[in-house]
């Protein structure tokens, strides 16, 4: 009976560990796929919504309500970055706590933006504190832009 127990013992444990790498294989290979259609979602997402803040960015104003509307429609959290880096709105900041918001000229997606017209970046949030995927698209022209619309997703 031991011999018959040894035998298959083999098999299963060897069963057990290529299940086991397959499935972390398969999720890795699934989260980045997901990653880049969230990606993808929002870069769509932004393109309809830029337009939207170029005279805002141009100005410097701070549309508190238009940027809630959008973050609503958008299904994402959006802030409006001046060109200079200082954050004129965000749908999950209120409007009288901006000014105590750090500068964004900085942050990956905006210093990408700034460069490519468009960048990515995943971290936790300084102002929020949650993980997010961030986007950022370059408002107004490519040598002296406006500023940045940046939308982001809960990781």
């Amino acid at each position: 009976m031991s011999r018959i127990l040894r035998r298959s013992l083999v098999p299963v444990l060897l069963g057990v560990v290529l299940g086991g790498v397959f499935a972390f294989a398969l999720s890795r290979v699934l989260d980045s796929a997901v990653r880049v259609r969230s990606r993808r979602e929002l870069l769509e997402k932004l393109e309809r919504l830029s337009p939207e803040f170029e005279e805002d960015l141009r100005t410097r104003t701070q549309p508190a309500e238009r940027i809630r509307q959008a973050a609503r429609q958008a299904g994402a959290r959006v802030t409006l970055v001046a060109a200079d880096g200082t954050v004129l709105g965000d749908s999950q900041v209120a409007p009288d706590r901006l000014a105590t918001v750090e500068n964004h000229g900085s942050r990956p997606e905006v210093v990408a933006a700034r460069r490519d017209g468009t960048g990515f970046g995943e971290r936790s949030s300084a102002t929020v504190l949650e993980p997010f995927v961030y986007v950022a698209r370059r408002v107004g022209p490519e040598a002296a832009p406006y500023g940045y619309l940046r939308l982001a997703i809960s990781q």
